[in-house]
């Protein structure tokens, strides 16, 4: 980025809005979350705004949409501070040429709290016509990598029919269009089922996928190539902990919504090898290069479900391994870095230790009982002798 042009990085707390209509919703215990959303998308004012673009960030809960949405929107890449997100949290990065004051560009951030339960939030922020300046982060957790791509694929249902109900048929078909032109000649674009939205998968936590099995990683790297591509999905490899994760990802952003960023090619940037944090593109992808899946040719079973298949074979013994120990452990110190996972794990431990107690107590009932039982047979068979 040249020394006359910056981007200006700033959060923006909804709850600081001065609107007094505003302030009556949020006195009240219980209110309208969509809303509140509604009221979060006037972030500045338009006369004075040469573009406004939104990203949209979801995902399951606890997958780090939070820290990812607080480094791009406040450029602080502090994750040591868990929050967790019930609504919308929104904030906004803004770039403007120093010459020209009164032009900025901006880019409005949304991150839709509370996994899937939540989603339909987005119905007050897309319409017809900013739905094409409109981009989705859907945050993958390698925290939990067998689950991934029932995650990725239940996500992606529920978001395309919120599209369909909020987005007319013509206005998704040209999306669609462009991304199909978009694909080389060489591509098999009749293969594919192109998602109606620019979608970006980030495997979220790479820094615990790392601890994995070398062929483990390759499989998992591969399978969610093979599904992004097909999908018409940009796939990006994330660690909040990685200096050059973080300004790739945010140079995608600052590209996408002012046309420059820190990295000046990231256009054209492209990282295939499976042992590294992937970024791909789905037009810079084929099936050529991506190859077969592991689990070949089955009866009845075509090519998507031989990949779903062969990432389940991956991760077939995946929790038995990690709680037998823990050969493929999670780090305990990552735990530090990452709250939500080790809040998990203490809820996982509390319920189990509180199984383990109402089975003890269960346990001493029955033993008490059949005490108790024998001491009456006996009582019984003494009146009968009498």
């Amino acid at each position: 980025m040249s020394s006359n042009e910056n981007t200006n990085q700033n959060n923006s707390n909804p709850t600081e809005n001065k609107n007094p209509e505003l302030n009556k919703i949020e006195e009240k215990p219980k209110f309208n979350l969509l809303e509140q959303g509604k009221k979060m998308l006037i972030s500045s004012d338009p006369s004075s705004v040469e573009n406004i673009k939104n990203l949209i960030i979801i995902g399951p809960k606890s997958s780090g949409k939070s820290t990812i949405f607080n480094f791009l929107s406040t450029g602080e890449a502090n994750a040591n501070e868990f929050v967790s997100t019930s609504g919308i949290n929104f904030g906004f990065m803004r770039y403007q040429k120093s010459k020209n004051k009164s032009s900025k560009k901006i880019v409005n951030i949304y991150e839709i709290g509370n996994g899937i339960e939540n989603l339909n939030l987005i119905k007050t922020i897309i319409n017809n016509k900013n739905i094409e300046n409109t981009i989705f982060f859907l945050i993958c957790d390698f925290a939990d990598p067998q689950n991934i791509l029932s995650q990725i694929f239940k996500f992606m249902k529920e978001l395309k029919n919120i599209l369909n109900e909020s987005i007319d048929n013509e206005t998704l078909n040209e999306i669609i269009k462009f991304k199909e032109s978009q694909y080389s000649k060489y591509q098999k674009s009749k293969e594919v089922n192109l998602f109606p939205a620019n979608l970006y998968l980030i495997g979220n936590k790479y820094d615990i996928l790392e601890k994995i099995d070398a062929e483990k990683i390759k499989w998992v790297g591969l399978t969610l190539r093979y599904f992004s591509y097909t999908n018409g999905c940009n796939l990006i490899f994330y660690s909040n902990f990685s200096e050059k994760n973080r300004i790739v990802l945010q140079s995608t952003v600052e590209n996408f919504g002012f046309g420059v960023s820190k990295i000046d090619n990231i256009k054209n940037y492209v990282q295939k090898n499976e042992l590294n944090p992937l970024y791909i593109t789905f037009y810079n992808d084929s099936l050529d290069e991506i190859g077969q899946p592991r689990v070949m040719e089955m009866s009845g079973k075509n090519v998507d479900e031989r990949w779903f298949e062969t990432y389940k074979t991956i991760f077939k013994n995946f929790v038995k391994e990690n709680h037998e120990n823990k050969n493929i452990p999670v780090d305990k110190n990552l735990w530090e870095k990452y709250k939500e996972n080790r809040i998990d794990n203490e809820i996982k431990l509390f319920e189990k230790a509180k199984e383990n107690e109402n089975r003890k107590n269960k346990n001493k009932i029955s033993v008490y009982d059949l005490k108790n039982n024998s001491i009456n047979n006996k009582k019984i068979m003494l009146k009968m002798k009498n």
